[in-house]
């Protein structure tokens, strides 16, 4: 990992160690340098403390336990030649000098942690935080990688000091290694511009406040990146957790944002139809009253569209990239052997079903002080999974010609729902089902209904839906589900009218890349499963007549939206709306009135293929 992590000796069991020696003698009056730089042992050792001016810190009366490698049992050149690159004041020109910030970190605090921490035969396996804030294991057995000799508990008066055989190897960080993977250049600049560096004040060693200004012997920086821990629900730089993060490369990351970015194509002004604006109007086209697609024009303006695209976009990305082993279906990510049947769980708590592909996708495997790193070549989670989600609308903008819906049912009513549960949903696809009830029914579950309940016998009451501000410049399958009327009119005692279907049309109101709304009517897709029930097309008004006494599956077919509604708290609209006059008798006892709805469903047409092909 960083030419620190070197070989190290086997060991034996406590009970062939000493504790310390009887002729130690005077060492317990001795500062923990003095100790080390006297014992012929741990000369080596020495030799990188003085090197890097370290041997005051040992000679202070801060109280420390020292894991000190003996000679031959670590590769002390390479440690002395451990150089960084620096510009010469004098000459201008480029030089290698030693590295002792380096050294001092990833070496010789690796080795020492604060306070007393004896070792006998009663010691349990435990971890310590060292000076460079690296956790390691603490047994009987070594420290981490170090196994002890058979010199331990060493007394000095600033300290104890146990001799190991070889160093314990360095390990950085999750956030640390952006500095130092290959090939994740993209990524890397993307986390670091949000990178905050601050004096690490544990870490670094106080001089005199000056004038009022703290001064320091020694500075130690640390680093924190909020923005990116917020995005990914995670602390990469916590020592004190544990995730497996995925580091996608140069490939990966630019073939991420080239997809996703067409999910957010944004307009510096967007103009859409404000529902509850609008009042008394049908939709209906054949109707002298209905109105046109530029009415309830509202505005809508953010400013720079290509910075939001880009902001979106890049933080889309980062979601799913965390996921943290202290969930148990995670696991597999340590393993090794996930298939694409296994459910990952991120640390923004989404079920990714993938497990298999990261396996495919990972290209190396690095081991960090608080998990793994894997580079990737590909960000391999379904679109529906993470950036572009199954959209469920119950959002009415305007009720017309009907009392607002209420979701109270009568126990007669549930009752009734529930025993005919089986039945209503004869014609509705597994993967629409899931979505209303669950992929676990339980006995006294019941989906969720709006309605619109006539208020004048002889009006064509509509439902207008606002789609949510979540809508994508995407192509969407879209899918309206109602629900049989007689179900929820149901008293208990009086016979049930027989079922009647619904005969309904629905439009579409939208923005065009040009900032245009438009209106356009939705017609029943041609290619629309038969299993799904005999919906049919009526007229050449494109009136659709539902199946009577069952949940009814209405196929719309696929739209493309020219722009992305994401957070503008500007929509689409669905209008849902009787084209049947109920001036006569005879229209009222034919077709229902009222109108009862499970949901207006979107589907990305990747998630809409993908789940059909598993029914």
């Amino acid at each position: 990992m960083t030419g620190l992590m070197l070989g190290v000796a086997s060991c034996s069991d406590f009970s062939d160690y000493n504790t310390a020696p009887e002729d130690v003698g005077n060492s317990s009056y001795k500062t923990l340098w003095q100790n080390i730089s006297e014992n012929p042992e741990l000369s080596d050792f020495a030799k990188v403390i003085k090197a890097t001016g370290f041997e005051s810190n040992l000679d202070a009366p801060r109280f420390f336990t020292v894991f000190a490698p003996i000679n031959e049992t670590f590769n002390v050149d390479s440690v002395l030649q451990i150089t960084k690159t620096v510009t010469d004041p004098v000459t201008g020109g480029e030089k290698e000098v030693f590295d002792t910030a380096t050294v001092v970190k990833e070496f010789i605090k690796n080795h020492i942690v604060e306070y007393n921490h004896p070792i006998n035969e009663a010691l349990k396996n435990s971890t310590l935080m060292s000076l460079n804030t690296k956790t390691h294991t603490f047994s009987a057995a070594g420290y981490g990688d170090a196994k002890f000799s058979s010199l331990l508990n060493l007394p000095s008066n600033n300290g104890v000091m146990h001799m190991v055989k070889g160093n314990e190897g360095f390990y950085t960080n999750i956030y640390e290694y952006l500095d130092r993977v290959d090939g994740c250049d993209l990524f890397r600049d993307y986390v670091q511009q949000y990178d905050i560096e601050y004096i690490d004040e544990r870490n670094s060693i106080l001089g005199p406040v000056i004038h009022g200004e703290q001064t320091y012997e020694y500075i130690e920086y640390a680093h924190r990146n909020e923005v990116v821990n917020r995005l990914i629900n995670a602390g990469l730089e916590n020592e004190d957790s544990s995730y497996t993060v995925l580091f996608p490369n140069d490939e990966a990351w630019q073939k991420s944002y080239d997809r996703i970015s067409q999910d957010y194509k944004y307009l510096a002004t967007t103009s859409y139809m404000d529902l509850e604006s609008l009042q008394g109007k049908n939709t209906t086209q054949g109707s002298s009253n209905n109105f046109k697609a530029t009415e309830g024009k509202t505005d809508v303006k953010i400013g720079e569209p290509e910075f939001l695209t880009d902001s979106l976009t890049k933080s889309s990305m980062m979601h799913n990239l965390a996921f943290s082993h202290g969930y148990p279906r995670n696991k597999v990510l340590l393993n090794g052997n996930g298939t694409d049947k296994d459910t990952l769980y991120s640390t923004n708590k989404n079920y990714l079903v993938s497990a298999g592909s990261v396996e495919d996708h990972t290209l190396e495997t690095y081991k960090m002080s608080n998990g793994f790193v894997r580079v990737v070549d590909s960000i391999p989670f379904q679109p529906w999974d993470t950036f572009e989600p199954v959209i469920v609308s119950r959002n009415v903008g305007r009720y017309l010609n009907a009392k607002k819906s209420s979701y109270f049912y009568t126990q007669y009513q549930r009752d009734q729902l529930l025993q005919k549960r089986d039945t209503l949903f004869k014609y509705v696809p597994k993967f629409l089902y899931e979505r209303m009830l669950g992929s676990y029914v339980k006995n006294d579950k019941y989906f969720q209904i709006i309605s619109a309940e006539v208020e004048n016998q002889a009006k064509q009451p509509e439902l207008d839906f606002m789609l949510n501000d979540d809508v994508l410049s995407t192509k969407y399958h879209i899918y309206v589900v109602t629900v049989p009327d007689e179900v929820f009119t149901a008293v208990e005692g009086v016979e049930q009218p027989a079922p009647k279907p619904y005969y309904i049309s629905f439009y579409l109101n939208y923005t065009t890349a040009d900032n245009t709304q438009q209106k356009v009517q939705l017609r029943l897709n041609p290619d629309a499963d038969p299993s799904w029930g005999p919906v049919e097309l009526t007229d050449s008004k494109h009136s659709i007549v539902t199946v009577p006494g069952y949940v009814n599956v209405i196929d719309l077919g696929e739209f493309e939206f020219p722009i992305s509604y994401y957070r503008q708290k500007a929509y689409p609209s669905l209008m849902m709306c009787h084209t049947k006059t109920f001036a006569t008798p005879s229209a009222r006892n034919t077709y229902h009135q009222n109108l009862r709805v499970a949901g207006v469903y979107l589907f990305p047409v990747e998630a809409d293929t993908y789940f059909k092909n598993k029914e």
